[in-house]
């Protein structure tokens, strides 16, 4: 019957219509789906920042401590110093100490005329070997690749802006080439990294880190101005 071949052929067309729109509607709403974010990989992070503070010329350190008074330095308690490092062998570094009760200033200098001490209580330059300096252990670069080297169950704090906040544990003697003599045990240690340049942007150590310590001192080493030209050279005075 003609009449019942057409009903069935519009009845065919209209299912096929449907089915195809029904498709076309799950093909744009799958594609409209975000894809999920790339995890964060914290080793990756830790591995490109390594190699971007090796890489560097020059930086400005800031230490700090809090929760505590200070590290111990050559007889005298070290609370603040500040330096600019500049490869291959220059420093410049300005040391905020306690003698007794009394905060005195002392410094640093070594360039490629030698290396030099601030005597805090004169305040007069001297000429001394690296080896005789009590700065002599004092290498901020090798303290940063040593941080790196030794850092344990590293996991993501949080996301800061720009930044990634790191956390993990590390051996004590990690930070002996910045602060000296130091215990055995593993210390707490947070590294907030620069998300654009991966530079280290700041290194919290929380723990003794020697003898004298207090248990639950935290020790804040800030960098900044990296690649700066610092045009160190001897101190004014020195002999």
């Amino acid at each position: 019957n003609p009449f019942n071949l057409l009903c069935i052929s519009c009845v065919v067309l209209l299912i096929t219509s449907c089915s195809g729109s029904q498709g076309t509607t799950i093909l744009e709403s799958t594609h409209n789906i975000d894809p999920s974010p790339t995890p964060i990989n914290p080793i990756s992070i830790t591995l490109e920042a390594s190699k971007a503070m090796s890489d560097l010329n020059s930086f400005q350190f800031e230490l700090t401590h809090a929760e505590g008074e200070g590290s111990l330095f050559n007889g005298l308690i070290l609370t603040k110093a500040i330096g600019l490092v500049e490869k291959p062998n220059k420093l410049n570094v300005e040391l905020t100490l306690l003698f007794g009760g009394l905060i005195i200033k002392g410094g640093a200098v070594s360039t490629n005329d030698g290396h030099y001490l601030l005597n805090p209580l004169n305040k007069e330059w001297v000429s001394t070997s690296i080896d005789s300096s009590p700065l002599g252990f004092f290498d901020p670069g090798k303290g940063i690749e040593s941080i790196f080297n030794s850092i344990s169950e590293l996991h993501l704090v949080s996301r800061e802006p720009d930044a990634f906040l790191l956390g993990g544990t590390m051996p004590a003697n990690s930070l002996s080439s910045i602060i000296g003599e130091t215990t055995g045990n593993d210390i707490a240690v947070k590294l907030m990294i620069s998300e654009n340049t991966f530079h280290l942007l700041e290194a919290e150590i929380i723990g003794k880190v020697n003898e004298l310590d207090d248990e639950d001192i935290k020790r804040t080493i800030r960098f900044s101005r990296f690649n700066e030209a610092f045009q160190i050279s001897t101190p004014l005075g020195a002999p």
